[in-house]
């Protein structure tokens, strides 16, 4: 019964003993003892009409505060938590103005610091009008990733208020996204970022077609991020980000197989086949969230049709100076370039506003020229305005 499992089981009154006489084991299973506790916020995190003064303690004699904030870009990096040497200390009470998230630890000398303690403050004084704003919410992996410096620039660009935020884990699919908070970049405690953030008026989720989850699985766990946004954004508008095969377009979802064989797709022959592929797969999610979700019918975004259109112009020789699709649009042949980053941001932006963005947006650093991007600008336009499932016809 004495299993080396036994060593590390968190009881103090158990042990391992070997089955022979040469065996040999050597643990310290101190658990909890070892380790300060906790830090307990008062007044509790929540929402609040006016500032309020906070107060950080800890169950243990003596024990260190350290704590990062949040703000309007809440843990915008990896390692926002803190830890012994980073972060800030906190040996008083202190005045809390605005909507933030804090995060804080406890240790002494003698014990080992305690697991980050996240509480989410929402101050309504200070929360600004909404109507002078539109903000979003991303979740995905690399490819949202991608839109970190271009969207939010492209829109105030064009005059457009935006303010942006994110929760990436590049390679990871929507369910490992919900059961990891606190991982990957961006707005990573994303449980506090809604509520801290809230009122959100649009989130969009990126089913990743590298993981092949069943239909049934992205359409729960982008529900689950949907339904999380409603408690403090019930008028929040749903969006699922259609993203595009890899070069060889040899997946499943562009060849009708593994997760989009219940959809009987013809697979595909052309890379452009395969991203119409990959959208009739996100229209299914679409269908299946819908069918329980009490929001407001969840949209599309249609970047990758864009891309087709875009790589079926220059195939063609009609983007003056582009004569590579991969080359120029997306180098490795699935993460976008400058230039390809810019499509999906402009594809974003005619989706948001409902707008085009001809002759509104910057060119920014995308390294295209003038002519180039008016054409990028008109593609994207077009795409969004004619798919049925942006939105953007029954704009008015």
């Amino acid at each position: 019964l004495h299993t080396f499992h036994r060593a590390f089981d968190g009881d103090t009154k158990t042990f391992f003993e070997g089955a022979s006489a040469t065996e040999q084991w050597v643990a310290l299973d101190l658990g909890a003892d070892a380790q300060a506790k906790p830090p307990v916020f008062a007044p509790p995190p929540g929402t609040y009409a006016e500032p309020i003064t906070i107060t950080i303690s800890s169950p243990t004699p003596n024990a260190q505060i350290r704590i990062t904030r949040g703000g309007q870009s809440i843990f915008r990096n990896t390692g926002a938590d803190p830890t012994r040497d980073v972060g800030e200390v906190v040996t008083a009470p202190f005045l809390l103005d605005k909507s933030t998230a804090l995060s804080a630890i406890a240790y002494t000398e003698a014990l080992a610091a305690s697991a980050a303690v996240v509480g989410a403050y929402r101050i309504e004084s200070t929360q600004g009008d909404p109507a002078t704003r539109v903000r979003t919410f991303h979740i995905g992996n690399s490819l949202t990733f991608g839109m970190d410096r271009w969207l939010q620039p492209l829109a105030q660009s064009a005059g457009q208020p935006l303010d942006y935020h994110r929760f990436t884990f590049s390679g990871a699919a929507i369910d490992y996204l919900w059961m990891h908070p606190g991982s990957g970049f961006g707005d990573t405690h994303y449980p506090e970022a809604l509520q801290v953030l809230a009122p959100i008026n649009h989130i969009f989720t990126q089913p990743f077609a590298g993981r092949d989850k069943p239909i049934e699985n992205e359409a729960e766990y982008s529900q689950k991020f949907y339904d999380l946004a409603r408690q403090n954004s019930p008028n929040v508008q749903a969006w699922l980000y259609a993203q595009w095969p890899g070069r060889p377009f040899s997946d499943n979802r562009s060849q009708g197989k593994g997760s989009a064989a219940p959809l009987n797709l013809t697979p595909a022959t052309t890379w452009q086949e395969g991203v119409a592929n990959h959208l009739k797969f996100i229209e299914a999610v679409r269908l299946k969230v819908n069918q329980t979700y009490n929001g407001k019918p969840v949209l599309i975004v249609p970047v990758g049709s864009a891309l087709a259109t875009l790589k079926t112009e220059i195939d063609a020789g009609r983007v003056p100076g582009l004569t590579d699709f991969w080359q120029d649009i997306s180098a490795d042949g699935l993460h976008l370039t400058y230039k390809g980053n810019y499509m999906a941001a402009l594809v974003f932006y005619s989706c948001l506003f409902k707008e085009s963005p001809e002759g509104k947006v910057s060119v920014l650093d995308s390294g295209l020229t003038p002519e180039q991007a008016a054409i990028f600008q008109r593609i994207a336009w077009q795409t969004a305005r004619d798919y049925p499932l942006s939105g953007v016809l029954n704009a008015g």
